[in-house]
């Protein structure tokens, strides 16, 4: 130490002082560039003092900052409560000055390094310490050391308490020598002067307010009267089991109110209210982390997300007979198809009208005139003969390229036709909350999922309908909509993903239902403690752990199969495009260009027939 206190000070303020400033200059320098010292001397003998522990303290500290209060003045929120010095002379002193209140609101666990003075006077020491630490358990303070001066060895003695000291004094004040100062410590501040209270809770019970919430968490008594738990936030539960060493006493919040609520009188219930009493220790079962919760609750350090998603039925929209039947093809095709026929038939019928006018008509058709060209045409289209066929080479050649064409195009369509026949077609799902809104659809979600999606600007603009659920169960939400979907409606349901693989899996539902891309966010998944909690710091540790190894998304992929959103047998069905069948209209053009080359050595011939026949008469 660089400064020691004034020799002039009683030996027993001189060893505290230079105790403390041992403890500030090796332990809380080491960990913040400041802290709080807090005072309340009430024998007046002894008031003096404390003016001298204050400026003896304060001269030993080089670089670390100091705010000082007694219980006379200004007290409020400060940032320098993490770490505190406190200077009392008995347990009730102790609770007017009560440090415990402007930290009672704290997510985190501060330490408490306090020096009881002038200790010896007391004729029962022990209850003492006892009454200090009883007002620090009960305020869930657990990092708490006092140090006081052993007036017979002239020594510095520390000591703390344990809560879970073994599994008979559950919860209760167990008081310990941890150090001894004189000179030097005994052992090391690092390791000793605030140990760990929580590492191991020597089977002693923590009561955990759950409930049925699968696929996050699940419990049933079983016959024997205890409780068997599954899905995978069970599994986290029991690794902190096994790392902490403690008991679960598994409580359910009552009236099925499960997480809670903060009503309009500003109490609450479920377990935001089993919490806020002191009830439980601490309450998970798809638990999402949210401000308003935060601010009520200390949350643990989020361990899963999942998302909140709009899920729609595939069978909500499937395709009718009639359009299944022009299903085969896209657009294109179907123009390119229908031109085709039509331009051939009004081809037909044009050469059947005007055979007689036209000499070259006669050529093409031959004589006699064929009937029913415009019939066998569509005959020919669809696979069937002709009663009597043509005598020219150019028109048997065209109805034999007409022929090709007509078994190219109806082997496509039937094949598809008839896989389309054999199972379900529906219709391309919507893709986000515009899609639903231009469909008309409704949404459906449980009042809770509402409340946490009532923000969203369309939805809270009133741009579609919604349909609350008076249930608990995010699985009413998919039964409700596969009940009414059944009337023609469209509806949407809003879940988190989970909740809707859960269902499709347990329903055995596999590809019945669609999930939209379009997510509407992230929900992280917590579990909640009491404000002021003595069990965060560990926890949060733990749970950290977990994560950076995999585990926790390990156990939750084995409790989802994300597979049964999947289309049925993993088959997609798509019209066939007109680039697929492109090659059937360029076989079809080909052999029209070289039926036109037929045509044309047909019409050269009969000229040179006719050529002959007139020279041969004129001789």
């Amino acid at each position: 130490m660089q400064n020691f206190p004034d020799p002039e000070l009683p030996v027993i303020l001189q060893h505290a002082i230079a105790a403390c400033c041992s403890i500030v200059e090796d332990y809380f320098a080491k960990q913040t560039n400041s802290f709080m010292l807090s005072t309340n001397i009430e024998e007046k003998i002894l008031q003096p003092h404390i003016r001298d522990f204050i400026n003896n303290v304060l001269l030993c500290l080089n670089s670390i900052k100091v705010e000082v209060e007694n219980v006379h003045g200004q007290r409020g929120p400060s940032f320098n409560r993490k770490y505190n010095l406190i200077v009392v002379d008995s347990a009730e002193a102790l609770r007017r000055l009560d440090p415990g209140h402007n930290t009672r609101d704290y997510d985190i666990q501060e330490i408490y390094l306090v020096y009881l003075m002038n200790a010896s006077r007391f004729p029962n020491l022990e209850l003492q310490l006892q009454d200090i630490f009883a007002y620090f358990w009960q305020n869930y303070i657990i990092n708490v050391t006092i140090v006081i001066v052993n007036t017979r060895t002239g020594s510095v003695e520390a000591l703390t308490y344990y809560p879970f000291y073994d599994n008979i004094s559950c919860k209760m004040v167990h008081v310990e020598k941890i150090n001894s100062f004189l000179g030097e410590w005994s052992k090391p501040l690092d390791d000793n002067i605030f140990p760990e209270k929580v590492e191991n809770l020597h089977q002693c019970p923590l009561t955990v307010a759950v409930w049925e919430t699968p696929p996050y968490f699940s419990y049933r008594l079983n016959a024997n009267g205890f409780y068997d738990i599954g899905f995978f936030e069970a599994d986290l539960l029991l690794a902190l089991v096994q790392k902490m060493n403690f008991t679960m006493d598994l409580q359910e919040p009552p009236n099925n109110e499960q997480r809670g609520k903060v009503l309009d009188n500003g109490t609450f219930t479920g377990a935001l209210k089993m919490l806020q009493e002191h009830i439980a220790d601490f309450s998970l079962g798809s638990f999402r982390y949210t401000l308003e919760r935060s601010q009520l609750m200390t949350a643990a350090l989020p361990y899963y997300q999942t998302w909140q998603i709009y899920g729609f039925l595939r069978t909500a929209q499937p395709y009718s007979s009639l359009e299944i039947l022009v299903f085969a093809f896209d657009g294109k095709t179907w123009f390119c198809l229908i031109l085709s026929i039509l331009m051939v038939m009004a081809i037909s019928h044009i050469l059947q009208f005007q055979y007689k006018n036209f000499p070259f008509l006669r050529i093409i058709l031959g004589h006699p005139r064929p009937a029913g060209p415009v019939i066998n045409v569509v005959r020919i289209f669809f696979g069937q003969g002709i009663s009597i066929l043509p005598r020219t080479n150019f028109t048997r050649f065209v109805l034999v390229l007409w022929d090709v064409f007509g078994l190219l195009m109806r082997t496509a369509y039937q094949s598809l036709l008839f896989q389309l026949l054999k199972g379900n077609q529906y219709h391309e799902p919507p893709q986000n909350l515009g899609d639903l809104i231009t469909k008309n659809c409704k949404l459906v979600a449980t009042e809770g999922t509402f409340d946490s999606v009532d923000t969203v600007p369309r939805i809270q603009a009133g741009l579609i309908d919604v349909v609350k659920i008076k249930n608990t169960s995010e699985q009413s939400t998919f039964h409700y909509m596969e009940e009414n979907t059944k009337n023609g409606q469209c509806f949407a349901g809003i879940s988190p993903m989970d909740f809707l693989t859960y269902h499709a899996t347990q329903e055995n539902k596999r590809g019945v239902f669609f999930v939209l891309p379009e997510k509407i966010f992230t929900q992280h998944i917590t579990m909640y403690f009491s404000k002021h909690s003595f069990l965060i710091n560990r926890i949060n540790f733990l749970l950290m752990s977990l994560r950076s190894m995999g585990l926790i998304d390990f156990w939750a992929k084995h409790s989802l199969d994300q597979s049964y959103f999947d289309a049925p047998n993993d088959v997609h069905f798509e019209a066939v495009e007109f680039s697929k069948v492109v090659g059937f209209f360029g076989t079809y053009l080909a052999l029209m260009l070289l039926a036109s080359i037929v045509f044309c050595l047909e019409i050269i011939l009969f000229n040179l027939k006719r050529i002959c026949y007139v020279s041969r008469r004129t001789k």
